[in-house]
């Protein structure tokens, strides 16, 4: 997951019912920046540059209730192994920080540890701390990962995974 500024809206960096669930989708897909961050890559040519679109399931648990949700959810893996993302459709009405960083493929994965400021109205300022591993091969893609949200509004902790045919070169 790569985690930078922007509303929220149906084209997001690598940065999203209830609002919780709009908030999870927001900051698991695409909203970046933050005080650290890993496994940011080099340019490189690869085997990999596509689109690959699919779902993306979101699990949250937060005060003994567990809720759900999924929705479409694209990587796009450029000729120089930049990974950016993209939530077709979505919209929402949360931002978070940006660190105007670059994400690259290291051979077919992408790895990522990042901590991010976001805004949301229902649950305030948050801080979300998170992981995720995507690998790649010339047919699909497939991310997954774990954050923890600290936020004004109470702490919770969300898993994300995607299995992501590749739907075009």
């Amino acid at each position: 997951m790569i985690l930078s500024s922007r509303k929220i809206s149906g084209n997001l960096k690598w940065c999203r019912a209830t609002p919780l669930i709009l908030f999870l989708s927001l900051s698991l897909v695409g909203c970046g920046g933050g005080s650290s961050s890993s496994g940011v890559g080099q340019p490189h040519a690869t085997p990999y540059a596509g689109i690959y679109d699919g779902v993306l399931n979101v699990t949250a648990q937060a005060a003994g209730a567990v809720l759900s949700t999924s929705e479409a959810y694209r990587l796009i893996v450029g000729v120089d192994g930049e990974v950016t993302e993209s939530s077709p459709g979505f919209s929402g009405t949360g931002t978070c920080d940006d660190d105007g960083k670059k994400y690259y493929l290291t051979g077919n994965v992408l790895q990522t540890s990042s901590t991010v400021n976001c805004y949301e109205p229902t649950l305030g300022t948050c801080v979300v701390e998170a992981t995720s591993r995507g690998v790649f091969n010339e047919a699909a893609g497939s991310v997954s990962g774990s954050a923890s949200y600290f936020c004004q509004a109470g702490n919770f902790t969300a898993t994300f995974s995607a299995y992501l045919p590749k739907t075009s070169a």
